[in-house]
């Protein structure tokens, strides 16, 4: 099956084009940029007019940034304009900072996603280095529903904020996102599969990572102390965790008569 790709990016970003660009080549992928919009010089008060809330889900649950209301604008915006492709395609949503697996072509153009109910498959993650995959799989497993190829497809326990650098979107499944507004962050996966029950699985092993080391965000240099001091609290707890989600999710495979 072919698979429509479309990578997010600001027009300025041109190392980051040129990167993604290059990669996507070297598999001989073909894909188109869409222009991500760009609220930096922007005051306040227009882009704050952007946002809706939803008192349901109590959304937005902070105030969100010009950068996160521009990333989820974006993000809906290109969503909504592939309505109108008249194709049967799966659409796969990379944004400009993707490092791409040499697997993810072959698992985009297999037949075998049409064998199996699914609305939207993450691909990758935000800020997870690829030499700490094996151990964050094991603080985050998957309950295994489909395998594709050596690529395992599955529900975590819970979703949450792990970005929006790779996911791919079933073309059966697009209409389901009109009802959603920028309520909240692009990468709120748990509110967005509640909102529009979704069904919402993720890959292993990850298929695309984010190049944060390259291009790094301009606020990770306030957070990095922050969050090594609470990586070392919170480590052991999220081990223990993941060993018994994982030990849960075995518990409930039918045994074989």
């Amino acid at each position: 099956m072919k698979t429509l790709i479309y990578v997010i990016s600001l027009t300025s970003e041109h190392e980051r084009r040129k990167n993604i660009s290059d990669q996507l080549k070297k598999f001989n992928l073909d894909f188109s940029f869409y222009d991500a919009i760009d609220f930096r010089f922007t005051d306040e008060s227009t882009v704050n007019s952007y946002v809706i809330n939803d008192t349901e889900y109590n959304k937005p649950s902070r105030p969100l940034t010009k950068g996160e209301i521009g990333c989820t604008l974006s993000h809906l915006k290109l969503i909504s304009s592939l309505k109108h492709i008249s194709s049967s395609s799966n659409f796969l949503i990379l944004e400009d900072d993707a490092i791409i697996d040499k697997d993810l072509a072959k698992f985009i153009s297999s037949k075998k996603l049409n064998e199996f109910d699914w609305d939207l498959i993450i691909l990758g993650y935000s800020k997870l280095k690829k030499d700490e995959f094996k151990k964050f799989y094991f603080k985050e497993p998957i309950n295994t529903i489909q395998q594709i190829n050596n690529i395992k497809i599955g529900n975590v326990w819970k979703d949450w904020t792990c970005g929006t650098v790779g996911y791919i979107i079933n073309h059966k499944s697009i209409n389901k996102f009109d009802s959603l507004t920028v309520s909240s962050m692009a990468d709120d996966w748990h509110y967005i599969k509640e909102k529009l029950n979704l069904k919402i699985f993720h890959s292993r092993p990850l298929l695309i990572c984010e190049d944060f080391s390259t291009f790094a965000s301009s606020i990770e240099g306030e957070r990095k102390e922050f969050l090594k001091k609470e990586n070392i609290i919170l480590e052991p707890i999220r081990l223990m965790r993941g060993l018994y989600r994982k030990l849960f999710f075995i518990a409930k495979i039918p045994k074989k008569r």
